[in-house]
């Protein structure tokens, strides 16, 4: 079963400065109550997978992609 929301740990001010220093040109991330998001309505698919490669820790919970 997968953990609800409230389970999962919150990121850190420092993690996501560091995140967001490492984060693909294209995509602007925020932080909002522990939580990572990312601004916008869409992340393109080489995008998602530069994020992931740089940021190995991060789990995405919902997003959009577009190809």
């Amino acid at each position: 079963m997968t953990p609800s929301t409230a389970e999962r740990p919150q990121m850190s001010v420092e993690d996501f400065e560091e995140l967001a220093r490492k984060a693909p040109q294209n995509v602007e991330l925020e932080l909002v109550h522990g939580r990572l998001y990312v601004k916008g309505d869409r992340i393109s698919v080489e995008d998602f997978e530069e994020l992931a490669r740089r940021a190995p820790r991060v789990s995405i919970l919902n997003s959009s992609m577009e190809s």
